[in-house]
């Protein structure tokens, strides 16, 4: 039973909005920005003022899902980089682990070259 149900409301009083769910989170931050809605959009937003680790999470995040759609290895060094100096254990064990097989990912990302 609620029992804060039965007590009485102040005028003018706005319930709290529910805590946002991690899974909504990692939906805006990994998603496209161009398939946010506009309250999603603001949303991220939000977050990401609140949280500089997120905020750089989230640049470091869009800019592989980049490299990745535009196959566009050559920047590949320069991202390890950048994620692995960026001080976020997530993203910077991710770059190591990427490095450890450097020229296999290079090409992964890089257009398939027609065979002769």
């Amino acid at each position: 039973m609620d029992q804060n149900r039965d007590l009485p409301q102040r005028e003018g009083f706005v319930p709290a909005p529910p805590p946002l769910s991690v899974r909504q989170v990692t939906g805006w931050l990994t998603r496209h920005p161009a398939t946010l809605t506009e309250e999603e959009k603001l949303h991220r937003k939000a977050v990401l003022d609140r949280c500089p680790e997120m905020a750089s999470a989230a640049e470091l995040t869009s800019s592989f899902a980049e490299m990745l759609t535009t196959l566009d290895g050559l920047r590949l060094p320069e991202w390890i980089t950048e994620a692995v100096t960026s001080g976020l254990p997530g993203v910077s064990t991710f770059a190591a682990g990427l490095e450890s097989d450097f020229d296999a990912v290079t090409a992964g990302l890089m257009p398939a070259v027609a065979p002769f």
